[in-house]
């Protein structure tokens, strides 16, 4: 590990009662703590800003929810709370440091690991990171250039607690929710009628649009009640009639909201069911344009005739080679996500993804500077089913080599990465899902191969993690 040490400058400290710069996510947010995201016990403090350099420093300080009151806190790992600060350079790999964390002295102080006569010393303006002067071991960290500014993850998922009824006591279920890199938001789902063991609920995908925080997913009665289909628009509910599940979401610039779930052959527009020709996959908007992503079966006294996997764009219809399985759309190139490939309407060709494995794809996105991503798994096409041999992610259809997409082995215990969402931002790539290992899954994120945790799970109260958006603060 590079040693390091760090003094954090600023004029003032606001760890409480600091309200959230960006309205929608005060909605619906039972914390009661700027910064944290709990899981009862314990609770996590995040701060993430970035330097004129576009250098990251992503901290995250995990304590007990007794701790603030306490000064100094016991952590799930050691005697003490515990931090860890990931310091990326712009489009290089993070340098970490790791350790223990104290409050005193209206502050935070930092202690790395090996360097017990050495602390970092953590001061806030405005409850954000101001400035960072490092002095480090090597020359490899280079040092902040200029004033620090935040920014914010927004990640969709759920928490939650995953119990099993035993006749006497109920189970409240998964909750939607995101996290938008300072504190959890809980999302609104209705109270249990009578005679459910309660109700649970997923988000799927998240967007910012003029900076409302738009979030699509679903919500059910526990046991076995349908599912119905839902968006939130900073955090107030909207169902949509007639669905048993929402999955895709997409906003024009004049506002309009398309939603994309159960059934296939319908798609939501403003809250509205409107009923479509052909079966719905996946939705994109770019402008005020709207893309649909399905496939049009032909039939002749119910009998399927034909079937045409397609794409609309503003209801003009586009023959593609295979079904897709998700859409998206980067200047006006579309780029459509198959099994094994995707395809580019610049080409007019598919571009199969580098493998020596069979593989099956999940998501696309592009950057900023045009290169794609695909997120998927490698495997052996088994019987009954597929065998999954490593989860990864290709740019431009080349599998990248990183350490984060095998399982790890940590204390004899085997952590499955599951990554469900990707995009790059300022020249870093950012993967956003959950490690999954006995009773328990860890949502949150990887920042050039880096992985930063958002929550902390309790065994039976896991976190899920879906979709991710990143909105930088200029």
């Amino acid at each position: 590990m590079k040693k390091i040490i760090l003094i954090l400058v600023s004029i003032l400290l606001i760890m409480n009662g600091c309200p959230s710069t960006l309205s929608p996510d005060n909605v619906n947010n039972n914390n009661g703590i700027t910064n944290e995201s709990s899981n009862g016990i314990m609770h996590l403090i995040a701060y993430l800003s970035k330097d004129n350099n576009g250098t990251c420093y992503d901290l995250i300080i995990t304590e007990y929810n007794n701790g603030i009151s306490q000064n100094r806190v016991r952590s799930v790992t050691g005697n003490y709370s515990s931090y860890k600060l990931v310091v990326t350079p712009k489009g290089n790999k993070p340098v970490v440091s790791k350790g223990t964390a104290q409050r005193r002295n209206g502050g935070i102080s930092l202690t790395p690991e090996n360097q017990l006569s050495s602390t970092i010393d953590v001061t806030l303006n405005m409850d954000e990171i101001s400035s960072i002067i490092i002095a480090p071991y090597d020359n490899t960290v280079t040092q902040p250039n200029g004033q620090l500014t935040p920014y914010h993850i927004y990640i969709a998922g759920n928490t939650g607690y995953t119990g099993i009824w035993d006749g006497n006591n109920e189970t409240n279920g998964i909750k939607p929710c995101y996290w938008n890199g300072r504190q959890r938001v809980n999302l609104s789902v209705p109270s249990a009628p009578p005679n459910t063991l309660g109700t649970a609920g997923d988000a799927q995908k998240i967007i910012m649009k003029n900076d409302d925080v738009y979030v699509v997913g679903s919500y059910n009665f526990l046991p076995n009640y349908a599912s119905l289909g839902c968006y939130w628009k900073n955090g107030v509910r909207i169902d949509l009639p007639e669905s048993s599940g929402a999955f895709d979401i997409a906003i024009t610039d004049n506002g309009d909201v398309y939603i994309t779930g159960n059934p296939r052959n319908v798609y939501w527009k403003n809250g509205e069911k409107i009923s479509f020709s052909s079966n719905l996959f996946a939705v994109e908007a770019n402008g005020n344009d709207i893309y649909m992503l399905g496939e049009e079966i032909i039939s002749n006294q119910g009998v399927i005739q034909q079937r045409n996997p397609s794409y609309w764009k503003n209801d003009v219809q586009n023959i593609i080679p295979e079904n897709g399985k998700d859409i998206v759309v980067f200047g006006n190139k579309v780029y459509i996500l198959f099994e094994n490939s995707y395809w580019s309407s610049e080409t007019n060709n598919k571009i199969t993804l580098q493998s020596s494995h069979v593989v099956k794809t999940d998501y696309i996105s592009v950057g900023e500077n045009g290169d794609v991503f695909v997120i998927g798994m490698e495997g052996i096409a088994g019987s009954p089913s597929f065998i999954i041999l490593n989860r990864a992610i290709w740019k431009n259809g080349q599998k990248l080599d990183l350490d984060i997409f095998n399982t790890t082995n940590t204390g004899g215990i085997i952590y499955d990465n599951i990554f469900t969402d990707a995009l790059s931002s300022d020249g870093n790539l950012y993967v956003v899902g959950t490690t999954k290992g006995p009773n328990l899954s860890t949502p949150g994120y990887w920042i050039n191969g880096e992985r930063v945790d958002f929550y902390i799970p309790r065994e039976y109260y896991p976190g899920n993690a879906n979709s991710i958006w990143i909105v930088k603060n200029n």
